[in-house]
């Protein structure tokens, strides 16, 4: 039993049914006849994983065979009430996922070859309707693998299981299988000592406590590693956790940093999400319609009113990025927290990129009439992250441009830091703009960096990001990046920027919010098309370094502030 759900390891011999029997108390009929089938009649490599953890997801069946593939499978009888059409996108939604999100490298190799998409098959089972029956039901879905009761013979297995007899596909990849099943089957985490000690702060913001509580940082204070502290904890105590954000990979990120935390504790009681990844989820368990991406709040909490959620609620949900985040959204959360009630809300003001209203973030303590924040904001108001001549420039950045307090620098989390060698302010002519990016990157090489992936070229929309890349790639420098070229996205996600796979990463501005690079190239707009905002993005863009900055404006209004630096 892993997380709550049952794991069977079809590469062990079983001598009886003994063991499969003892399962049956928490399977259904439908469940156990399928599972029953399978477990005699696949060969010795398949594993069976029961409503396995799937980051936030619940899938009824996943078969896994390291050397041949994945099969996703949805069980039910006719008292279902969903639709041929439903149930192909929920089996979708689950393979999407699985590609996009939990094993990005399989979206990578999918973008050169799109035939690995059939590593990944769908499939339903009816438990009270023949193979016939079912077959007819989802005749519009040839793809679709679907059967009844009375396909579950010995001599039909590859009808069930499509590919069941084949030792090796040539589109699978072992090591595919390795990340689905730490996922499907999530390992104990065990404590990881580390030079990085929090500080008298950071500890007790990272203590977990019942009831909403909020704290405000600026960039390189530490509000990531107080989260990942925070979480690791209550995983250790036993509770289920949400950790949060606003960027759609950010999670990644924090996760990296919940594994580095001294603690032991099961992963699955972890789910890591960004927000409209969670609400899609959500969609996708009720079956409800997603529609546009911007209606997908309002849809949940349309959806779960008057439906039991208790099967997706959390003993304390962490949320990160709060300033990207509006009312509706918290209050939206807050349903999703049982009777523990925790719920910790970190912002900073600084990084509202996105533009949002944030009196309500100001007011949470009696914003429309609910109390559940009170006292006075805590705030982390000093940088560890961040190297000294950095920090300074933000300071100065921030006070010129009326975004906030400043913060002032502290050694103490030594780790974090790298001294910076390199830091240079360029007032350019908008059309050099290439020209100059390439000398940049060329100006960081000459410090002796060596792998590629520890670059980020930050700059302020997909058009010029698909231009850049384009631009790199005819000079052999292999890239990361997310961009939408020609109305498409590719497979592959954000994750691959801190693989250290060697790859120049290019990103837009708001897509690294949150994330981290020893080298950072920003190019600042002489136009941009929320001008009122564009001084939150410069600061966000440029607290993203751990060690290099180099900054090419091409914007008026940063003219004069830069000339000093650029003389300098």
């Amino acid at each position: 039993m892993v997380g709550g759900m049952t794991f069977v390891d079809l590469s062990r011999t079983y001598t009886s049914e003994d063991e499969l029997n003892e399962l049956e108390y928490e399977l259904n009929p439908a469940k156990t006849a399928l599972i029953s089938f399978l477990e005699k009649n696949l060969p010795g490599k398949w594993k069976i994983f029961i409503e396995p953890y799937l980051n936030g997801s619940y899938p009824d069946l996943i078969l896994l065979n390291p050397d041949s593939g994945i099969m996703i499978y949805k069980i039910m009888d006719t008292s279902s009430n969903s639709t041929p059409e439903m149930d192909k996108k929920q089996l979708d939604y689950y393979r999407n996922k699985i590609i996009q999100e939990l094993v990005p490298d399989m979206a990578e190799k999918m973008d050169i070859n799109s035939k690995i998409f059939v590593v990944i098959q769908t499939g339903v089972y009816i438990h009270d309707l023949s193979g016939s029956q079912v077959r007819e039901r989802y005749s519009d879905y040839p793809y679709l693998t679907a059967c009844g009761y009375d396909d579950l013979e010995e001599y039909n297995l590859t009808n069930v299981v499509p590919g069941a007899e084949f030792s090796r596909s040539k589109f699978m990849e072992r090591k595919w299988a390795g990340e689905l099943e730490s996922w499907l089957k999530p390992s104990y985490h065990h404590d990881k000592r580390t030079e990085l000690k929090l500080t008298g702060e950071q500890k007790i913001r990272a203590k977990p406590q019942p009831g909403h509580r909020r704290l405000r940082g600026s960039a390189g204070s530490g509000k990531t590693l107080v989260i990942a502290y925070r979480a690791a904890q209550l995983a250790s105590e036993g509770h289920k956790v949400l950790v949060i954000t606003y960027n759609r990979t950010l999670w990644y990120y924090i996760k990296d940093f919940v594994d580095n935390t001294p603690y032991n504790f099961d992963w699955a009681n972890i789910t890591f999400r960004h927000f409209h990844g969670f609400c899609r989820d959500i969609l996708n368990e009720l079956m409800v319609p997603m529609g546009d991406i911007e209606d997908v709040p309002f849809l949940v909490e349309e959806s779960i009113n008057g439906v039991d959620i208790e099967k997706f609620k959390f003993d304390s949900i962490l949320i990160d990025e709060g300033q990207d985040y509006e009312w509706d959204w918290y209050n939206l959360l807050s349903q999703f927290l049982n009777e523990r009630d925790e719920l910790f809300f970190v912002c900073d003001k600084k990084q509202n990129v996105y533009e949002r209203e944030l009196n309500w973030i100001d007011n949470m303590g009696k914003f429309e009439g609910k109390v559940k924040f009170k006292g006075k904001w805590p705030e982390l108001n000093t940088v560890y992250r961040l190297p000294k001549k950095i920090a300074d420039f933000s300071n100065k950045f921030s006070e010129e441009y009326g975004l906030d307090q400043s913060v002032h620098m502290d050694y103490s989390q030594a780790t974090l830091l790298k001294d910076s060698t390199l830091f240079q302010w360029k007032n350019i002519q908008t059309a050099d703009w290439l020209s100059e990016v390439k000398e940049a990157y060329e100006v960081i090489k000459k410090q002796g960096v060596v792998d590629n992936s520890q670059i980020v070229i930050l700059i302020p929309k997909n058009s010029m990001g698909v231009e850049l890349v384009e631009f790199f790639t005819e000079q052999q420098v292999d890239v990361d990046h997310v961009f939408v070229v020609d109305g498409k996205r590719d497979w592959r996600n954000k994750k691959t920027f801190i693989s250290g796979n060697g790859r120049l990463r290019i990103s837009t501005i708001h897509k690294f919010k949150g994330w981290e690079a020893n080298n950072v190239i920003m190019l600042i707009p002489p136009k941009w098309s929320v001008d009122e905002n564009l001084d939150s993005i410069v600061y966000t863009a440029m607290t993203r370094t751990l060690k290099d900055l180099i900054v090419l404006n091409s914007n008026e209004r940063y003219w004069d502030f830069g000339k000093e630096y650029e003389e300098d």
